[in-house]
């Protein structure tokens, strides 16, 4: 491989994105919002549950860029197992609380949410729908760290944990690291594990 293909100008960091989201969401009004607002933007895949033990199943078959958890469901506060859940075996995937309970917001946070934010009492989902494209950034970078750390990629950026807010220059550390292994397994022949599929996915190949 020539040394100019493993160093040709990157594409922007803010190249668009096809996530894959899953909403956790028992109001059918809510929900039916929310997949309108979100179909506005290039997913890749947008599922929906509306029960713990369901969230188990679709995770167990499928990898998620972001999780929506609305805090309770038919009358039963899971939120707290949801994140729980999350952390402890999907920790990758960015956990987005979007709730009513206005006084768990630092119970949602303790546990491990990257953000907490309110339903308002008039529909708007301006807030909603930008902490979502931010939380998509930040698990597509979970999901490209944690497939260089597979390789045995080592000095690898640090990721926010707990938080949306992703600096930039740090995406661009990821970036031009991802972009370099995958370009150098491809001319390899070899299997790289799934990066350049999620590389494609945020739009950086």
């Amino acid at each position: 491989m020539s040394q100019r293909f493993l160093i040709d100008p990157p594409m922007p960091i803010a190249t668009a994105a096809s996530p894959r989201i899953v909403l956790v969401e028992d109001d059918p009004v809510d929900l039916e919002k929310i997949r309108v607002e979100l179909a506005k933007f290039d997913l890749e895949k947008l599922d929906d549950v509306t029960r713990y033990r369901e969230l188990v199943e679709l995770l167990g078959r499928e990898e998620y860029d972001v999780v929506s958890i609305d805090w309770e469901l038919h009358g039963v506060e899971k939120g707290g197992d949801i994140l729980q859940l999350l952390v402890r075996s999907y920790p990758e995937v960015a956990r987005v609380v979007f709730t009513q309970h206005t006084k768990r917001f630092q119970e949602a946070m303790s546990l491990g949410a990257d953000a907490c934010i309110f339903k308002r009492v008039d529909g708007d989902l301006t807030e909603y729908t930008e902490v979502m494209k931010k939380a998509a950034r930040v698990g597509f970078a979970r999901h490209i760290g944690e497939r260089l750390n597979k390789l045995g990629q080592a000095d690898l950026p640090s990721l926010p944990v707990g938080s949306i807010e992703l600096d930039e220059q740090m995406e661009r550390a990821l970036y031009d690291k991802a972009r370099q292994v995958a370009l150098q397994y491809q001319a390899d022949g070899k299997d790289d594990g799934g990066l350049r599929e999620l590389l494609i996915r945020r739009g950086w190949w």
